[in-house]
C-alpha cells in the first residue's frame, strides 16, 4: 500500500507518536514526539521527503525497519538534541580489532541522503546507516553525535564548517 501527505503549508509533529508515509509532498517539521516509519512496513523500502525535514527540539525520526532508505530534497535540517534514528545492531555484529580489513560487513544498513543543503546544528544520527549529503553540508551550532553509524560526504560542491565563537 501506498499513502501520500500533501500540502503548501507545514506539518508539524509535537507531541506523540506518528507513522510516516511513503511520500511526503509537504515540509516536514518534527519539534517534539515522533514520526516513526514503523516495522510493519517492511525492510528494504523507501520514504521521500519533496518538501525538505527539520527536526528540532527533542523532536525523533525514528526508523524500525532494516534496509531503509531515506531521501529529502530541498533542505534537511537537524538542530537542538533531536535525533534521527535508524536500527541497531549489538556490539557483537561489529568489526573488531581482530578482523581482517577486507572482511565484508553484510548486516543490512539504511540510507539517508540529502539531495539539497543539509545543515547539521546539533542533535544525533544513530543507528546502522549511511547518511550521504549530496550538495552542500553545513555544520554548525551545538554538540553533534554519530552511533554505529557511517557519514559519508560524496560529490560535495561545498563542505562548509561553522564555528560558533564564544566570548
Amino acid at each position: 500500500s501506498t499513502c501520500t501527505i500533501t500540502g503548501n503549508g507545514e506539518l508539524l509533529g509535537v507531541a506523540g507518536t506518528h507513522d510516516l508515509s511513503f511520500s511526503i509532498n509537504a515540509h516536514i517539521t518534527i519539534s517534539g514526539g515522533i514520526m516513526r516509519w514503523p516495522l510493519s512496513r517492511g525492510d528494504g523500502l523507501a520514504i521521500r521527503f519533496y518538501g525538505g525535514l527539520l527536526i528540532e527540539k527533542s523532536g525523533m525520526l525514528l526508523v524500525e525497519p532494516w534496509e531503509t532508505t531515506i531521501i529529502v530534497d530541498k533542505e534537511v535540517h537537524f538542530k537542538d538534541d533531536c535525533i534521527l534514528q535508524f536500527p541497531m545492531i549489538g556490539t557483537a555484529a561489529q568489526p573488531s580489532v581482530y578482523d581482517s580489513q577486507e572482511a565484508p560487513d553484510d548486516s543490512p544498513r539504511g540510507n539517508f541522503t540529502s539531495t539539497g543543503v543539509m545543515r547539521w546544528d546539533g542533535g544525533t544520527l544513530r543507528g546502522k546507516a549511511d547518511f550521504t549529503a549530496n550538495s552542500i553540508l553545513y555544520l554548525g551550532g551545538t554538540e553533534k553525535r554519530i552511533r554505529y553509524d557511517q557519514f559519508s560526504v560524496t560529490e560535495l560542491e561545498y563542505f562548509v564548517f561553522f564555528y560558533d565563537v564564544c566570548s
